[in-house]
C-alpha cells in the first residue's frame, strides 16, 4: 500500500530487514503449498509497514543491527533464505546464530566444553535466577541455599560464569556469620573449578539478570572471570583452613612447610653478609645466573644446597628485599660488596644448617613439582585451545 511504501522509505536498512523477519515469524506456516505462505508472509509485511504504533513502539529495537540483519537482503528474508540455510525462524537472531553453530559443532563431532540444556531447562533457570535476584533484593522470600546450590550447579554445566558466580556469592551472603558449610561447600567449590578452563565457558551468556547489568560508570557488564578468580580463592582458603582445623595429614603437611620457610628465613640472614663480601654476586644482575652462585657462596662457606634449595632462597631474598627487582628479569642485591676486613663476615659459615638440607631439598622439590604440573596444565589448555581454533 501507499502507506507501507512510504514508511518503507523513512526506514533504515537495518530497519526494514528487521521488519522482515518479523514478518517472516509471525507470517510463517507449515504448507506444502510455499508459494501461499510467501504471499502470506509479505502480507504481513505490508501491515507491519502500515503499523505506525508497532515502528514507534519498537523504533530503538528495530534500528539495531544483529547477525543476520548483516547477512540478508529485505528480498532474501521475505524468500525465507535463513531458513533454508538452516537458521530457526522463530528464534531472535542471534540466539538462532548459536544453535546453528552449536549443532555444527555437534555433528563434528566437535567437544563443547559445557552440556546444552534443554530449552525448558534454560527457562526454568532463568526464572529460578530471576526469583534469586527479586529475594536478594527483599522483594520476595529467599530461596533455601539447597535451591541456590542447585541452580548453581546447572548454570555451571551449561558454562553460564556471570551466573554461576553470583549464584557462589548469594550462597556467600546466606551464610555470612558462619561461613558457608562443608555441604555446601565442596560440592560448590567442585562445580565451580571446571570453569577455569576458557572450553567449559560459553562464549554468548543466554541467561540474564544482576551479573549481566552495566557497571556505574562502565560500557558493559563486570568481567564474570575475573570474579570467578577470586571467588575460588576464597572458597580454597576457607577449605584449607578447615582441613587444617581438623588435623591430620593436611595440618602436618602445613607444619612441615612452616618450619622450612622458618629455616629458609634463618639460612638468608646468615647469608645476606657472605653475599655482600662476594663481587660475582653483587655483580649478577639476572635471576637465572644468581642461582648457581647463590649455590657457590652456600658451598663456599661449608653447605651444599642443591638447585632448588637455591632458587628457594633467591625467592626468600626476593620476599625479604634483599634482592631487589631491576626489570622483568633483572634483579641486584640490595646490599653492595664491602671493603674487605681482616677477619671473615661470619667465621662459623653456614655449617649449622647442615642439618636441614635434606628436609629443605625435598620442600623445594615438592613446590617444584607443583609449579611444573601447573606449568603443564596451562601448556594444555592453551594447546587445547589452538586446535578448536584450527578446528573451527
Amino acid at each position: 500500500s501507499a502507506v507501507a511504501a512510504a514508511a518503507d522509505a523513512e526506514l533504515s536498512e537495518t530497519a526494514r530487514r528487521n521488519v522482515a523477519f518479523e514478518a517472516v515469524r509471525i507470517g510463517n506456516y507449515y504448507s506444502e503449498d510455499q508459494a501461499e505462505v510467501l504471499a502470506y508472509i509479505a502480507q504481513m509485511h505490508s501491515e507491519l509497514l502500515s503499523d505506525a504504533k508497532f515502528l514507534r513502539k519498537y523504533a530503538s529495537k528495530l534500528n539495531k543491527e544483529n547477525g543476520l540483519s548483516t547477512q540478508y537482503t529485505v528480498p532474501e528474508i521475505l524468500a525465507k533464505k535463513h531458513e533454508a540455510d538452516g537458521f530457526d525462524l522463530f528464534l531472535p537472531a542471534d540466539e538462532a546464530i548459536y544453535v546453528k553453530e552449536i549443532a555444527e559443532r555437534k555433528a563434528a563431532g566437535l567437544d563443547l566444553g559445557y552440556e546444552e540444556p534443554d530449552p525448558v531447562v534454560y527457562g526454568e533457570l532463568q526464572e529460578g535466577l530471576t526469583e534469586a535476584a527479586y529475594a536478594a533484593a527483599g522483594e520476595c522470600a529467599p530461596l533455601g541455599p539447597d535451591e541456590l546450590l542447585f541452580l548453581l550447579q546447572h548454570c555451571c554445566r551449561a558454562g553460564e560464569v556471570g551466573a554461576a558466580v553470583w549464584g557462589a556469592e548469594r550462597l556467600e551472603a546466606v551464610h555470612e556469620d558462619g561461613g558457608v558449610p562443608d555441604e555446601i561447600l565442596n560440592p560448590m567449590f567442585e562445580a565451580l573449578k571446571p570453569l577455569l578452563r576458557p572450553r567449559s565457558c560459553r562464549n554468548e551468556p543466554r541467561l540474564t539478570g544482576p551479573w549481566s547489568e552495566k557497571s556505574k560508570g562502565k560500557t558493559g557488564p563486570p568481567n564474570p572471570r575475573r570474579g570467578l578468580g577470586l571467588l575460588l580463592m576464597r572458597l580454597a582458603e576457607l577449605r584449607k583452613t578447615r582441613e587444617l582445623a581438623k588435623g591430620g595429614d593436611a595440618s602436618a603437611r602445613a607444619d612441615r612447610s612452616a618450619q622450612g620457610e622458618e629455616t629458609l628465613g634463618r639460612l638468608c640472614t646468615a647469608l645476606v653478609p657472605l653475599l655482600a663480601q662476594d663481587s660475582e654476586a653483587a655483580a649478577c644482575k639476572r635471576r637465572g645466573p644468581l642461582v648457581p652462585i647463590l649455590a657457590r657462596v652456600c658451598k663456599d662457606y661449608g653447605l651444599e644446597v642443591s638447585t632448588p634449595v637455591a632458587w628457594d632462597i633467591l625467592r626468600v631474598l626476593e620476599q625479604s628485599g634483599e634482592v631487589q627487582p631491576l626489570d622483568k628479569r633483572g634483579v641486584e642485591l640490595k646490599h653492595k660488596a664491602e671493603p674487605a676486613t681482616g677477619e671473615p663476615p661470619n667465621p662459623v659459615g653456614l655449617k649449622p644448617f647442615s642439618a636441614a638440607v635434606a628436609e629443605l631439598d625435598a620442600l623445594a622439590r615438592d613446590r617444584l613439582g607443583r609449579r611444573r604440573s601447573r606449568q603443564k596444565s596451562r601448556e594444555q589448555g592453551k594447546s587445547a585451545k589452538r586446535r578448536r581454533e584450527e578446528g573451527s
